[in-house]
């Protein structure tokens, strides 16, 4: 398969639930309109620049800056990167991540459905919270999007539990001077209280995500302790 030329120096992957919202915004104050794009490339390899398709995988060439959902793997596999290339990603906390996950995907269809707010229609369609956690789809979700990618290279990676810190951090890296610190699309679950068998065993299904998050707190405190 012939790759995708283009000319991207800047590659920000958002994986769900992990700030990318609220990091876009920053990026788009930050750069040049014309330099940015969202771009999207899903499981059937379909790709989508600005919500609109790719048509014949011809990629604006004006394009230096992307942002969007899309595994590292899978950028790789059709794009022509250039090994200069750079890698910003935000992770979370997997359990905080899992939970925003599953009631973020509980208000969507509750919405869809005009679920009233007592009708709790999401858990009777068949997907509660231990339902959720169970599917191998909803594990280890940001193992899956950097898998074959190293850590250690990305030019940076935030960690959303400490977003207004860590994005002061990469606006002093980058000379950006735009951008607020606040968290956009947050969905609110910080008030349920769950029982700590059901938080091991969120902690159990996403081993890999633990031993990732684990990895990038551990370099977040080396740049964070540099001289």
């Amino acid at each position: 398969m012939k790759k995708i030329r283009n000319n991207i120096s800047l590659v920000s992957l958002h994986i769900p639930k992990t700030a990318g919202t609220s990091f876009r915004l920053v990026l788009k104050e930050n750069v040049d309109p014309k330099h940015f794009a969202k771009l999207d490339i899903f499981p059937s390899g379909r790709i989508h620049t600005n919500d609109q398709y790719t048509i014949q995988r011809k990629f604006p060439e004006n394009v230096r800056v992307i942002h969007g959902h899309f595994s590292y793997f899978m950028l790789c596999e059709y794009f022509e990167l250039d090994p200069g290339t750079e890698f910003i990603t935000w992770l979370r906390d997997p359990v905080q991540r899992v939970l925003s996950n599953y009631f973020f995907l509980k208000g969507v269809v509750a919405d869809r459905l005009q679920e009233g707010p007592d009708e709790n229609l999401f858990p009777r369609i068949g997907k509660t919270l231990l339902e959720f956690i169970a599917c191998a789809e909803n594990q280890n979700v940001m193992s899956k999007f950097l898998k074959g990618a190293q850590l250690h290279r990305f030019k940076f990676i935030g960690i959303q539990d400490h977003y207004a810190a860590d994005l002061l951090d990469l606006k002093k890296m980058m000379s950006w001077s735009k951008g607020g610190s606040e968290v956009h699309n947050e969905t609110n679950h910080k008030t349920l209280a769950l029982d700590e068998d059901v938080l091991e065993e969120i902690r159990r299904v996403n081993v890999h995500d633990m031993a990732l998050f684990q990895e990038a707190m551990e370099l977040r405190n080396k740049r964070r302790n540099r001289p």
